[in-house]
């Protein structure tokens, strides 16, 4: 109510901004002031890359940066807890919100560089980088769809709207997440611990409970962060559609987090293709990002291997099937129904390596050997 009451309109922005500051401060002061002057620099730096005798340098320099600031935080405590240094573990707490927002300032110089962002001020890039409803679980908001879908007036339909996705995202993760699913599926730990106790059959059906318990505890965080934004005006782009219907991997990805996926087909598949004209090494480049982004676990590598092989898989598929010109009838009709099951085994047996991230690698594997009645 505040901010919509504030006049002139040109001050909701600073305002959301220092609510935002102020929210995300009383939880982690470092992390926030990490990020206002990140974002400051990148604003200041950007627009100067394109002016610049070697603009590519300017741009690469600052991705290079921001990436050392993330891996520095994400897998230097991983190195010093192989190599048992317990003290630069404990000084090197992953910041709130970091993988985020590094993706975003990314997104930032390099869409800056190619002049397809429009004018802005340093509050606009601030309310975008530090929007305190979306900051620590997404989407991965692209700077140009944030300024573009932002309303000067309230609207009665937008704001209802908002209360009401709150309030989905309430009763998916409050309910049906940790009130049903992870009910029923039980602790993981204790899964793990009687795993040779437990048919091949119960594992799928316990894989199959916490990847719909991710689905819905993830889609519950983005109805929450779309809805509350709405409350400021604020259009988020959709981060989930109904991925448990997809039929194959490809749409698969098209369905579930889908902010990242883009993030990742424009900065990492696109690039890829470019530089060694082949979709397959592109393909497995862009979930060894998609991993290495989730966590500094070798988990999170079985996963973006596993999906990456899936996604190369289907690709090999499409292109014989198109060259069979099965196509024209295998895309049509009931058929187009037929690859949802596969698709659903296949993502629930990629959730044997994220659900065990805490137990480590040699637990995922057991948990995933145990879907083909090994172990």
């Amino acid at each position: 109510m505040v901010y919509w009451l504030l006049i002139p309109v040109r001050a909701r922005t600073p305002f959301l901004v220092l609510l935002s500051a102020a929210y995300l401060g009383w939880k982690s002061p470092a992390a926030t002031a990490a990020i206002f002057l990140w974002t400051t620099l990148f604003v200041w730096a950007a627009p100067r890359a394109k002016t610049a005798s070697q603009p590519r340098r300017v741009t690469g320099a600052l991705i290079l940066a921001i990436l050392g600031w993330l891996a520095l935080f994400k897998y230097a405590p991983v190195l010093a807890d192989a190599l048992g240094t317990t003290e630069l573990e404990s000084l090197l707490l992953l910041p709130i919100g970091i993988s985020y927002y590094a993706f975003k300032l990314i997104h930032y110089a390099v869409e800056v560089g190619r002049g397809r962002i429009p004018e802005h001020s340093l509050w606009d890039a601030l309310a975008w980088t530090m929007l305190f409803p979306a900051f620590t679980a997404g989407p991965i908001e692209r700077f140009d769809h944030f300024l573009l879908h932002r309303r000067e007036q309230p609207s009665e339909a937008q704001i209802a709207s908002g209360i009401t996705r709150i309030f989905h995202g309430m009763i998916k993760k409050l309910l049906l997440a940790d009130g049903f699913l992870l009910v029923l599926a039980g602790d993981s730990g204790s899964f793990l611990a009687t795993l040779d106790q437990h048919t091949t059959l119960e594992a799928w059906g316990f894989l199959f409970l916490m990847y719909l318990w991710a689905y819905l505890d993830f889609s519950a965080y983005s109805d929450i962060a779309i809805g509350a934004s709405r409350l400021f005006g604020i259009e988020l782009m959709e981060n989930f559609n109904w991925p448990v219907v997809a039929a194959s991997i490809s749409d698969f990805w098209k369905r579930w987090h889908m902010s990242l996926a883009a993030w990742c087909q424009s900065y990492v598949y696109m690039p890829s293709v470019g530089l060694t004209r082949n979709p397959y090494v592109a393909t497995y480049a862009t979930f060894l990002v998609m991993g290495m982004w989730h966590g500094a676990a070798f988990n999170w590598l079985c996963w973006g291997f596993f999906h990456g092989t899936g996604v190369a898989v289907h690709l090999t598929w499409k292109r014989y099937k198109r060259r069979r010109k099965w196509h024209k009838w295998m895309d049509k009709g009931a058929w187009r129904f037929v690859g949802i099951p596969p698709t659903l085994a296949f993502v629930t047996a990629a959730a044997a390596f994220t659900t065990t991230v805490e137990h480590g690698g040699w637990a995922g594997l057991r948990l995933f050997a145990k879907l083909f009645f090994v172990g």
